[in-house]
């Protein structure tokens, strides 16, 4: 039994001052203490006494059969000997309980035991009583951790459970309130913010900010002051994060805060200690009676780390520095922040783990990007400062954390530095470019004395992209003075990476070096295959075996984790990391990295299902499209060639982003590639060229197509097939597109095409449908279509042949029958993630419901096709959406809506994609009847040059803003 006399009572208590005083304070919330006013005790003679008195101060109130404890405290034990050691045990309490002339404490009897009325306190039951009261601060002040930690009984893991969802529960709706507060009275600063513009607020309030607004000045203690750091700034942007990790701090006694070089770790961690140990005038006291602040920057060894501890505690007395520590810490409520602990090697973190049990009262919070992996360690992932949109109002982006932070350490330089209309745009790009880390932010604003935001933004960019500058932006983000501080690796983000790099193994630099060379990093399969190395020859790794080294780029904060949109896990790795890394690598590891991929890639392309998995391609689209620019200048055209052929049962659902036409178009101009591939890659990039508007690469590699001479009947059914349709889109030459179909139809049947050949018949049945007027001949061959392709399994080419069946039949007549079926088809799209067909079908959807004179259900069909489309960047359907949602527009009376946005749809299909069908071309006039007919001739004029004059996204949001489109 440990007992620790109190200094403040020299002389015993009379027998009568004890009988008054006879309330034992037991605390079991984050270690085990028991305290009656004179002594004070951490642990008993026995783990059985202490687990007993816990039952019985849990619920003083109630009588425990001794039986029912007996079963609890000796659950192995037979009746006799679990009733014999309750006795025991029971006497050995009462001992400690009841000294000679103390008042009673414990009653029992042959059958139950309790406590006396009033004479036990207990932590646990004081916070759940202030939580049932509503008294969230004292119920907070009370929990002091996890119930009786080290004790592994059911019935304590039981109750430990429930008091831990008590307590999440309540830091959670403590966070909430805090930021309700913030929001409601948020603190005066100096405005950020340009004179001219009155109505923009101040940026956001730091977490010290948050605190001093909500309660008055805390009381520190005096002796506390010195052994936390002082900074000379502001924190901004750490409010709900630093809420969210106090309320962490205060229930678990190890805690981690884990992130990137220079996200800002130590001074949240600095803060958060700070206000844990201050406490509003006249509220509960403080969690904690001192926080101490250790470096450990440069410390590795159990022994570093006990020397440092030793420094921080202000331990002069001579012997094992562990001792010291021990007995410094012993029974006190402290928090010991530790700081830069990622280099701690395993004896180190064992000395934690050692420290940490012998001090149940201490709680540890830890800065370090990567967790200990200790038991009970608690990881807290520190994000990175919240990023305005790129579109947010000069309001929105003063209030950002990013932007505010920013400006406040711009003005330590350039005192009139603001947030004006002008500099906008540049401020939002600069810091989305820096990645919302705090340090990058800083470093970056150290330069505002001569470069403004989009200087600094052009200079880093530049500095990026010179391959002969080794360090790159790296070395220009650096402080030009002394850092505030004892860490020297912040005066640049050179030394933070650095520093990230050199504690990685050669298995952890080769993987990460590996995704670095990918702009969207990469899931596991693909990560596996090659992260193994950079020597020429390396086989792909195990998964389990890469799986764990992303694992441990991940704990060491130099990876990020993200979603794709096939619910894989992708890792990327944070830019200042992948701009190192990549300085690290010369050009014949790059390389070999690149022929890598690509050969993955191509694998990839080859095991392809019948139905290509959508989302797996859009995630991968920039490592393709990087690996198409890449493969040129590596001698690799050929097979990107072959790469892109083999994915085109893909491209047809998939919007192409520009880099990924530009660099299509210079592989096709490589040297060396194989006619009938080259003809079938320039069908395949006139066809993407259409869908993207550029109307003048689509004749070139049109006429290139035609010209190269194409042996493979294969690949010539899908130049004929495609020519032929574009023929058609673009100059409406039913003529020439007929004279394609028919000699691509016996080639495709020669070569067991089906695929092949039920295009071919679609685009047969649209152009004598649609062009001919003729849907009831057009509906033979879009069945006989949609027949071939029901064999494929191919679910994106049956969808597309029910499509075109259900807009034959619109056509011929019968809106009605099809609602059901174009409901369904754009159900169906929204499963396969395929945008195209999901606004496509919700298109017709609309105009069906157009033709049946239901204005107010079409506006909300075309409504949500308008939606999707913009969203997923399928530009032609938003046009179809914008083209038959102006005469919705023109029917519910909203003629001069309407006019302008028929005449954006009209003027950028024109320039974008051609000629229009004549069912289409009716449309158009009677809109402009129609509205001028409600406007009047000159209004109508008006409105219609507009709307001519308007950008694609100027008249979406128009129309999506509408009463209509709401």
């Amino acid at each position: 039994m440990s007992v620790v006399h109190s200094p403040t009572l020299a002389a015993p208590l009379s027998s009568a001052d004890a009988a008054d005083a006879a309330v034992w304070r037991v605390r079991l919330l984050g270690g085990f203490e028991i305290d009656d006013g004179r002594h004070r005790l951490t642990r008993l003679r026995s783990r059985a006494a202490m687990a007993l008195l816990a039952q019985l101060a849990l619920a003083p109130e109630r009588d425990h059969a001794r039986e029912v404890l007996a079963g609890l405290l000796w659950p192995d034990a037979d009746e006799v000997a679990g009733r014999n050691r309750l006795r025991q045990t029971l006497s050995l309490l009462k001992a400690v309980l009841e000294p000679p002339g103390g008042a009673p404490v414990l009653q029992a009897d042959r059958r139950v035991v309790r406590a006396v009325a009033g004479a036990l306190w207990c932590d646990a039951r004081a916070f759940e009583q202030a939580l049932r009261a509503g008294r969230h601060a004292e119920a907070s002040a009370l929990y002091g951790g996890e119930l009786l930690p080290g004790f592994y009984d059911e019935w304590v893991l039981d109750e430990r459970r429930r008091l831990q969802a008590l307590q999440e529960r309540l830091a959670e709706r403590l966070a909430e309130r805090l930021a309700e507060r913030l929001a409601q009275n948020p603190p005066a600063y100096p405005p950020a913010y340009a004179p001219e513009h009155p109505a923009v607020a101040p940026p956001a309030p730091s977490l010290a900010d948050a605190q001093r607004a909500s309660t008055p000045a805390p009381a520190v203690p005096r002796s506390a002051v010195p052994r936390l750091p002082q900074y000379l700034t502001r924190l901004i942007g750490a409010d709900v994060q630093g809420a969210r990790l106090q309320a962490l701090v205060a229930e678990h006694r190890l805690v981690t805060v884990l992130g990137a070089g220079g996200c800002g770790k130590t001074r949240l961690a600095t803060e958060v200690a700070r206000l844990a140990c201050s406490a509003p005038h006249g509220g509960p006291p403080p969690r904690f009676e001192h926080a101490v602040f250790v470096s450990l920057v440069g410390a590795t060894t159990a022994t570093e780390l006990q020397d440092r501890l030793q420094g921080a505690l202000r331990i002069e007395a001579a012997g094992p520095p562990l001792e010291g520590v021990l007995a410094t810490l012993e029974g006190r409520r402290m928090l010991v922040v530790l700081d830069n602990a990622e280099q701690l090697h395993d004896d180190a973190a064992a000395a934690i783990a050692h420290l940490a049990e012998r001090l149940p009262s201490v709680h540890w919070l830890v800065t370090s990007r990567r967790p200990l992996g200790l038991d009970g360690e608690r990881s807290f992932a520190l994000e990175t400062l919240e990023l305005p949109a790129p579109d947010a109002s000069l309001h929105a982006v003063a209030l950002n954390p990013a932007v505010a932070l920013f400006v406040d350490r711009a003005r330590a330089h350039r005192a009139d530095f603001h947030v004006s209309a002008g500099q906008r745009a540049a401020l939002v790009a600069l810091v989305h470019w820096l990645e919302g880390l705090p340090l990058a932010i800083e470093l970056a604003a150290s330069h505002a004395r001569t470069l403004g935001p989009a200087e600094l933004l052009a200079l880093l960019q530049a500095a990026r992209a010179d391959r002969s500058a080794p360090a790159g932006s790296l070395a220009f983000l650096a402080r030009r003075g002394v850092r505030s501080g004892s860490d020297p690796r912040h005066a640049s983000m050179l030394d933070v990476v650095r520093w990230s790099w050199r504690l990685l193994s050669a298995p952890q630099q080769h993987m990460l070096a590996a995704l670095c060379m990918l702009p969207v990093g990469a899931a596991l399969p693909m990560a596996a295959a090659l992260g193994g190395g950079m020597a020429a020859g390396t086989v792909a790794l195990p998964l389990a075996q890469a799986q764990a080294l992303l694992d441990d780029l991940v704990a060491h904060s130099v990876l990020k984790t993200t979603t794709g949109h096939d619910g894989q896990q992708r890792y990327t790795p944070q830019e200042p990391v992948r701009e190192y890394t990549l300085a690290q690598l010369d050009d014949a590891a790059q390389r070999t990295l690149r022929q890598r991929l690509l050969a993955w890639l191509m694998a990839w392309a080859r095991a392809m299902p019948a139905t290509a998995p959508l989302p797996s391609v859009r995630d991968e689209l920039p490592n393709l499209v990087q690996a198409l620019a890449a493969a040129p200048a590596d001698g690799d055209a050929g097979d990107a060639l072959r790469l892109v052929l083999w994915l085109q049962s893909s491209w047809g659902e998939i919007a192409i982003p520009a880099g990924g036409l530009d660099a299509l178009d210079a592989l096709l101009a490589s040297p060396g590639l194989d006619d009938a591939h080259a003809a079938a890659g320039h069908a395949l990039a006139a066809t993407f060229s259409y869908e993207a508007g550029r109307g003048e690469r689509v004749r070139a590699h049109l006429q290139k197509a035609q010209a190269l001479p194409c042996d493979d009947p294969v690949l010539r059914v899908m130049v004929l097939s495609r020519s032929a349709r574009l023929h058609w889109r673009l100059d409406r030459n039913a003529t020439l597109a007929r004279a394609l179909i028919e000699q691509a139809l016996p080639l495709a049947r020669a070569t067991g095409r089906s695929n092949s050949e039920a295009s071919l018949l679609s685009l047969k049945g649209h152009m004598l449908t649609a062009g001919d007027g003729l849907p009831e001949q057009g509906r033979v061959y879009t069945a006989q279509s949609l027949a071939l392709w029901q064999r494929s399994g191919n679910r994106h080419l049956i969808n597309a042949g029910r499509y075109n069946v259900a807009v034959t039949a619109m056509q011929a007549g019968r809106p009605a029958t099809v609602l059901d079926e174009l409901q369904a088809l754009a159900d169906e799209g929204r499963e396969l993630q395929d945008w195209d067909l999901a606004s496509g079908a919700l298109e017709a959807h609309g105009t069906a419901l157009l033709a049946l004179r239901r204005w107010p259900e079409a506006a909300c069909s075309l409504r949500a096709s308008l939606a999707l489309a913009w969203d997923g960047m399928e530009m032609m359907a938003v046009m179809y959406a914008l083209w038959h949602f102006a005469p919705v527009l023109a029917r519910l009376r909203m003629a001069e809506l309407a006019a302008m946005t028929m005449a954006a749809a009209d003027a950028h299909w024109r320039e974008r994609y051609g000629q229009r069908d004549a069912s289409d071309l009716r449309e158009l006039r009677r809109v402009r009847r129609f509205t001028r007919a409600l406007l009047g001739p000159a209004a109508a004029q008006a409105a219609w040059a507009r709307g001519a004059a308007r950008s694609v996204g100027e008249t979406v949001r128009a129309v999506l803003d509408s009463p209509a489109g709401r």
